[in-house]
């Protein structure tokens, strides 16, 4: 009866120690994409210098085709950000196209200025989790900028 108790044991801490490493598995695979995802869609503002209909359509044409898509609030830290696909334009906010067919939702975009008046782009995605049952229980952000544009 002895062994029987300690093999028990024993499969219990292996069933944790599994489901751990596979959680932080998930976890770094989803944050590595996101990041992935951002340095892309910072590369495409950078190379056609600011936001505008072509940078839109690479970036919209590489967020469908990479497979991200995370369905989080375009809230974006408090209405600071627009999301991508949203078709709300206040203030210096990024105004992309509203077309529902080829949205690519959880994406954020700010157009933002220096004290010397120029302009770079801070673009957040995100690294969530939504499970079944418990629903969404992670939510990060990934954050990053732009070089300065010059003619912007």
């Amino acid at each position: 009866m002895r062994e029987a108790i300690g093999g028990t044991f024993l499969f219990n801490i292996m069933i944790v120690f599994i489901f751990f490493f596979t959680a932080f598995l998930a976890i770094a695979i989803n944050y590595s994409q996101a990041f992935r995802i951002k340095n892309q869609v910072i590369n495409y503002i950078e190379q056609y210098e600011g936001m505008n209909e072509t940078s839109e359509e690479e970036i919209i044409e590489y967020i469908n085709s990479s497979g991200y898509y995370r369905n989080v609030d375009c809230s974006c830290d408090n209405n600071d950000y627009v999301c991508l696909g949203n078709n709300d334009n206040t203030g210096s906010n990024v105004h992309l196209s509203s077309d529902s067919s080829r949205k690519a939702k959880g994406l954020c975009i700010k157009k933002l200025s220096n004290s010397n008046g120029d302009t770079y782009y801070r673009v957040t995605t995100f690294v969530s989790f939504n499970l079944p049952i418990v629903g969404e229980f992670l939510k990060l952000p990934v954050k990053g900028e732009t070089k300065v544009i010059t003619n912007d």
